[in-house]
């Protein structure tokens, strides 16, 4: 008699500890980002009397783009608040007076940084991190003469991605 009470203790027990599990679907959407530093664009001294009367002035600045991975994105830079009516050049200005000066993609120079196909892509592989840095690269046309003083222009960079 004992051992029926100790067997029917025994399958209550396992009644008792039986299980029921399932599943539950877990997910999370990480959405392309970015954010972005750009240094100033300074060209210090152009002398169009002496060392820029036959040779241009170049500077360089920097943007620092920190983006998820497999982002695509484009960098784009607008003419300035003082584009050159009929060019394609910027304006360094003081009063009256303008300074002409572009911004370029590449290091000869040759290919202007401004927005659509003149705009920088590029998509965001991971390869280097969620860093990526590029070079503004400024030239100051040779020869422009005018008056002294402190000459001035706000480009604004804008990121698309």
């Amino acid at each position: 008699m004992i051992i029926a009470i100790a067997l029917s203790a025994l399958a209550a027990s396992r009644v008792v500890a039986s299980q029921v599990s399932g599943t539950m679907e877990v997910s999370a959407v990480v959405v392309p980002n970015c954010r972005f530093t750009l240094t100033a664009l300074n060209f210090g001294s152009y002398d169009p009397l002496g060392a820029h009367q036959t040779t241009g002035l170049d500077a360089t600045a920097t943007v620092v783009l920190s983006c998820t991975r497999n982002s695509q994105a484009t960098i784009s830079m607008d003419q300035g608040r003082n584009p050159v009516a009929g060019t394609e050049m910027r304006g360094l200005v003081q009063l009256d007076q303008v300074l002409r000066y572009q911004i370029f993609r590449d290091t000869s120079r040759t290919e202007v940084w401004s927005t659509g196909a003149n705009a920088v892509s590029f998509q965001a592989d991971g390869n280097n991190g969620p860093r990526y840095e590029f070079t503004v690269y400024g030239r100051i046309p040779a020869a422009q003469e005018v008056a002294a003083g402190m000459y001035t222009d706000v480009v604004t960079a804008t990121v698309d991605f």
